[in-house]
């Protein structure tokens, strides 16, 4: 079985391989917003929440109840068990999505229905409380999916409206949203029309970064939903506000790899940071950090904590146009005085109108006051 399941999987495996495992990265390092104790909270509640907490509790109960009598019954025991406790701990780093658990609700279900064949009270309680719970989640769910008033604004068919409303005024355009990957999403679901999330180092990367559907796009017109912007006009309907705007050429930089090689991990406030770095461009056409309107600037991140800082700053040369496959080399330099005293995490980007790109490689940087 193990070797079936791994010939199966090459095919996605050799995909990791090819693209420096971006699910590896996504999960353990994208996602990753340190501890937080409402993501710890919080957990426990989600889960009751997606297994249903008298489906959950009922299965706790077996487990802690009954000692499983084989070994297949004590897979489902370590199945359930290590599911919900390793998520746990993955709180500890960011928040957990309650979905991801749903994978155990199999075993739940196995040891559940066998046990109501041997312990009348736990069929009594499935019959009393689990049976009629889950018609009461059926219901809800239908209700969720309708326009009625009092749930438009959380339901799912409530969204519908929205995105319609927002094809219309995208009159065919394909759209760019900034940010997360649900409102690109649910408007191309409800429209049938094409849509692109554009990620930024203030938001997480997502599937649509290893789509990179925005390639379609560019030097293309394009719909740009965007709020805070000089170029955005505000529309208002009864079901919907959003800022946005049209241009006649798009153009992205969130393909643009900057490398450099900060040696020194160890900086006193004041001192002066002469770094070397390069950027080549991946893409098929040139960039234009000029362009009309999504001009290119330069910029350090560094991330204390929670705490994020986009610093621009200008090379010892100008950069006009990068030509497809270029690689060009320049130079900076920066103080830090104002910083205050503690570990940083740094890296360069090129900031849009989108936000700061995640273009470049974060390294370790600790920054003291000279006494």
């Amino acid at each position: 079985a193990g070797l079936i399941a791994l010939l199966i999987l090459s095919p996605h495996i050799h995909w990791q391989v090819s693209n420096n495992f971006p699910s590896f990265r996504y999960h353990l390092v994208d996602r990753s917003a340190g501890f937080r104790w409402a993501f710890f909270l919080e957990y426990l509640p989600n889960q009751m929440a997606v297994f249903n907490p008298f489906t959950l509790g009922a299965a706790l109960y077996v487990i802690f109840r009954y000692r499983a009598d084989s070994l297949l019954k004590r897979n489902y025991y370590f199945q359930i068990a290590g599911f919900l406790v390793f998520f746990w701990m993955m709180s500890f780093r960011g928040h957990v999505e309650p979905h991801w658990t749903i994978a155990c609700s199999i075993p739940v279900i196995l040891i559940l229905s066998e046990k109501c064949f041997s312990d009348p009270s736990l069929l009594r309680y499935t019959r009393r409380f689990i049976l009629p719970s889950i018609l009461l989640l059926v219901v809800i769910r239908l209700i969720m999916l309708t326009d009625i008033s009092f749930v438009r604004n959380v339901a799912f068919g409530g969204k519908e409206r929205k995105y319609t409303e927002l094809a219309v005024e995208a009159d065919g355009l394909p759209l760019v949203f900034t940010g997360a990957f649900q409102r690109p999403s649910l408007y191309s679901f409800f429209t049938g029309e094409e849509a692109v999330a554009i990620s930024s180092v203030y938001s997480r990367q997502t599937q649509y970064d290893l789509w990179q559907f925005e390639k379609k796009y560019h030097n293309r017109p394009a719909f740009i939903c965007l709020n805070q912007h000089t170029n955005s006009q505000i529309y208002v309907s009864d079901t919907l506000r959003f800022g946005g705007f049209r241009t006649d050429s798009l153009q992205t930089v969130n393909r643009i790899i900057i490398d450099f090689d900060l040696r020194e991990e160890l900086l006193y406030s004041g001192d002066t940071l002469t770094l070397p770095f390069s950027l080549h461009n991946p893409y098929d056409y040139d960039i234009d950090f000029n362009h009309r309107h999504f001009p290119v600037e330069f910029c350090m991140i560094l991330i204390k904590g929670r705490d994020l800082s986009v610093r621009s700053f200008l090379p010892d040369e100008p950069v006009d146009i990068i030509c497809s496959g270029e690689t060009v080399r320049r130079t900076f330099s920066a103080v830090f005085s104002d910083l205050p005293e503690g570990k940083y995490s740094f890296g360069l980007s090129l900031n849009t109108l989108f936000g700061p790109s995640l273009n470049s490689h974060f390294i370790r940087l600790k920054i003291i006051k000279d006494d």
